[in-house]
């Protein structure tokens, strides 16, 4: 249990704090409470883990390499460790 007194705050100051110290997720240029930041495609929570964005929707690393990676013309599975960007020795992108 956290001291509030310790911190300065006191009365309405901690009724505003404990408003105000609540968790939420930044991204895609929006605002979420962890548990609302889910994959557009299969709603599983981003809020812990890696995400991907594309047209400023979030996705799973799963289905966004199901959904946007090229696929293997052996097995039509989703190839995901490829450079996208080819970097010349001076670091723009050619």
């Amino acid at each position: 249990m956290c001291d509030y007194s310790l911190l300065g705050v006191t009365g309405l100051g901690l009724l505003r704090f404990k408003l105000f110290s609540t968790q939420m997720v930044t991204a895609v240029g929006k605002t979420y409470h962890p548990e609302h930041f889910v994959c557009v495609h299969c709603g599983q929570t981003l809020s812990s883990c890696n995400y991907f964005e594309r047209d400023l929707q979030p996705y799973c690393e799963r289905d966004y390499y199901q959904l946007f990676s090229p696929k293997c013309e052996a097995c039509a599975r989703p190839v995901v460790d490829v450079c996208f960007f080819k970097v010349c020795v001076v670091g723009h992108l050619l």
